[in-house]
């Protein structure tokens, strides 16, 4: 009875309603959502919620309110770290269960830095509801502060941050805030999270993380407010084994997602719309990384390119599958996709324009400083200038197979003397091998433009094979 006491007065239970396999019906419940918060508290060490203005901490396992007080972030903190006492090899699971509001203050392994939620190791901290910053918080003036993180920001470990919604309350606060970061952290998992107007990256993995996983979160900024720095979601500062999968990010200040740097980092199946810089940038910053993989993500109506990989000095990417459409929202000298790096496939995506006005100028742009990448099976059609930009300075760079931008084509001529082709080729053909068809000895010559090859000879009537490549 002391559980369900607490249970009923977090607002997790109504009475009456709880049975053995927490079942409801639908008159007992608003929404499923509902349950399933109920099966959450069930299932949890500790259980923090808000009312009449004081925030407390029970323990779901004795129904006692052990920590209680009008400063949400100390009382969540005090709960977070009775849950995960020194020792503890196993995860403990604490449930927020909102509307909270929450303030900054001094983090506990650096005062000049602030902090609100610090999840402890070995900590599943689900949330159900929401969490707002509050305005004015005691925020740093540089961009060290974070409305949750992870409290061992040098060998932090299974850590996970579960649903519910983060609001940063960007329009009345000031300096740079993160919604969630997580520092020098390994095995991490941020699922399900909706993170919402804050003042810097949505969710951040910085410092040597490694095997950190960001799946089915939705990013929204505030573009209009023109934030000093705001991506969706990212990850700097040599980073290894970073996964982002089946998260929405979309009117942030500059990136969607910003991969700068690390090794083994995989963007699969996002979806990045209306940032204010790119859908999605590898690569960018002072640690350009490698073995990067960026797969299956739509990006569009971007103001600048959907998808560009920025550093020259990154090495060993894909890009495949991915649909880049009705990017440079704001026109100007953008594409779909852009490499600047080495050892890159950009393979299989689809890269178009359909607005009336096209401003995408290139399905696939392959810069200056692009090295012995491969562009092959790409859908690169209507965009403004073309499908694939291939910029003097790139070397070593193999086109192949894209539709849209044909680099090699062949076929039969029969005719009189010129006989002229439509070749459909990007460009004019820098070679072209002509083969005589028939029992006479025939004479060939050529002629070609970035449209036809005219094809001269010494009969009435020849038949010609032909081959061109650009």
């Amino acid at each position: 009875m002391i559980r369900r006491r607490f249970l009923e007065q977090a607002g997790l239970v109504a009475f009456g309603t709880l049975g053995p396999d927490c079942s409801v019906t639908a008159s007992q419940r608003a929404s499923s959502a509902r349950g399933c918060d109920e099966q959450s508290a069930q299932e949890s060490a500790y259980v923090i919620f808000q009312e009449g203005g004081i925030v407390r901490g029970v323990n779901a396992r004795t129904g006692k309110v052990e920590f209680e007080g009008k400063d949400a972030r100390r009382v969540i903190n005090e709960t977070l770290n009775a849950a995960a006492a020194p020792g503890k090899t196993w995860k403990e699971t604490v449930l927020i269960k909102g509307p909270i509001d929450l303030d900054l203050g001094p983090a506990s392994w650096d005062p000049n830095r602030r902090s609100g939620i610090e999840v402890p190791n070995y900590t599943r901290l689900r949330i159900a509801g929401k969490i707002t910053l509050v305005a004015n918080a005691r925020s740093a003036p540089k961009q060290v502060n974070y409305i949750v993180t992870n409290k061992d920001h040098k060998t932090g470990r299974q850590i996970e941050i579960i649903g519910g919604e983060i609001d940063g309350n960007a329009a009345n606060n000031q300096h740079g805030i993160y919604g969630i970061q997580v520092s020098g952290a390994t095995d991490v998992r941020i699922v399900g999270v909706y993170v919402h107007d804050c003042r810097e990256t949505g969710v951040a993995f910085e410092n040597v993380s490694r095997n950190c996983w960001a799946v089915n979160n939705h990013v929204v900024g505030r573009k209009d407010l023109k934030l000093f720095w705001q991506d969706g979601l990212g990850n700097q500062f040599d980073c290894h084994d970073i996964f982002y999968i089946g998260n929405v990010a979309e009117r942030c200040r500059f990136w969607g997602i910003y991969i700068e740097g690390g090794s083994n980092i995989v963007a699969l199946g996002n979806v990045c719309h209306h940032n204010g810089r790119d859908g999605i940038i590898v690569g960018s910053g002072a640690h350009p990384g490698n073995s990067i993989s960026v797969i299956g993500n739509t990006v569009y109506e971007n103001d600048q390119h959907g998808i560009r990989a920025h550093s020259a000095k990154a090495s060993r990417g894909l890009i495949i599958g991915n649909i880049a459409r009705n990017n440079a929202a704001k026109g100007g000298r953008h594409s779909g996709i852009v490499v600047n790096c080495r050892d890159f496939c950009v393979q299989g995506n689809q890269c178009w324009d359909d607005r009336p006005e096209k401003k995408q100028e290139y399905g696939i742009a392959l810069l200056a400083g692009a090295e012995h990448c491969q562009v092959n099976g790409n859908n690169v059609r209507a965009n403004k200038l073309g499908g694939v930009l291939l910029q003097e300075g790139a070397t070593q760079c193999h086109i192949h197979d894209n539709q849209g931008y044909r680099t090699e084509s062949h076929g039969m001529a029969k005719g009189s003397s010129p006989i002229t082709i439509r070749h459909g080729l990007c460009s004019a053909p820098s070679a072209v091998q002509l083969t005589p068809r028939g029992p006479q000895p025939v004479r060939l010559s050529y002629e070609a433009d970035a449209i036809e090859i005219r094809i001269h000879h010494d009969a009435e009537l020849a038949e010609v094979c032909w081959q061109a490549k650009v």
